[in-house]
């Protein structure tokens, strides 16, 4: 008899809808297949071999955060996903999260700095033009006039 495939729902939307058996399953295939780093199972092949077919990626990572927040032990890398046999996967693991993590922060501060240098220039170069301002132009009140 076929297993039940309870990934079939690939729609983005529904990604906040993982349901237990998924998680149960998603484990159970880990446990089964990539048992160790050395044994990780890539994305791209874990995602259709669990029957997921859109969205793959994010699908494997809402997967892994719900089973996390579990107390299920489960690991990714650049090799893949799986589970650890020990604490030095995990210090990988968590070494290359980290590592993501703050790589991503210093991205959110070079944006915000490079958006406020440009807009706040875009600004003060538009309202200091001569006689355009209405707080340093020409001297004379701004009015709705054209």
């Amino acid at each position: 008899m076929p297993r039940k495939n309870v990934f079939q729902s690939d729609k983005p939307e529904e990604l906040n809808h993982i349901q237990p058996e998924e998680i149960k399953q998603f484990m159970a295939y880990l446990t089964e297949h990539a048992l160790g780093q050395r044994n990780a199972i890539e994305a791209k092949h874990l995602g259709p071999r669990l029957g997921i077919h859109h969205d793959v990626d994010r699908r494997l990572r809402e997967l892994i955060r719900r089973a996390i927040g579990l107390g299920l032990l489960v690991c990714s890398g650049n090799t893949g996903y799986f589970i650890p046999l020990g604490l030095d996967e995990v210090d990988r693991c968590n070494s290359r999260l980290a590592s993501q993590a703050m790589d991503t922060l210093e991205r959110v501060r070079l944006t915000n700095l490079l958006a406020r240098q440009t807009f706040i220039s875009e600004n003060l170069a538009f309202n200091f033009e001569a006689g355009k301002s209405p707080e340093l132009g020409n001297g004379t009140p701004k009015t709705d006039e054209a």
